[in-house]
């Protein structure tokens, strides 16, 4: 019997012809999709490292100017400090934070 190369089915090479593109659309919908997700959580990431290091130099600031109207200590009535009049419970401070330090 003389060899016969296999050939498929008209049905078939038709159905598959019009399916040939849709990996590819379907790969670059979700890398940009990927690509704006990853977007997104660097500009978020970066605004609160912004904010964080703004926030820390705010603080530096607050505490240096303190530190050099009055003796070099920060107390209440020292210096041109003003205290909250209600005050704070130290009961409620946590050891370790400035908060109980300050209590002591």
């Amino acid at each position: 019997m003389p060899y016969k190369p296999h050939m498929p089915d008209a049905r078939y090479l038709d159905a598959r012809s019009h399916r040939r593109g849709q990996a590819v659309i379907m790969v670059s919908v979700g890398v940009t999709f990927l690509m704006g997700i990853l977007g997104l959580v660097v500009d978020v990431g970066w605004g609160y490292y912004r904010k964080q290091v703004a926030q820390a130099a705010a603080d530096s600031a607050v505490m240096a100017a303190m530190a050099a109207t009055g003796t070099g200590t920060i107390a209440c009535g020292v210096g041109g400090v003003v205290c909250r009049p209600d005050g704070i419970s130290c009961s409620s401070a946590s050891g370790g934070t400035n908060l109980k330090t300050g209590c002591q």
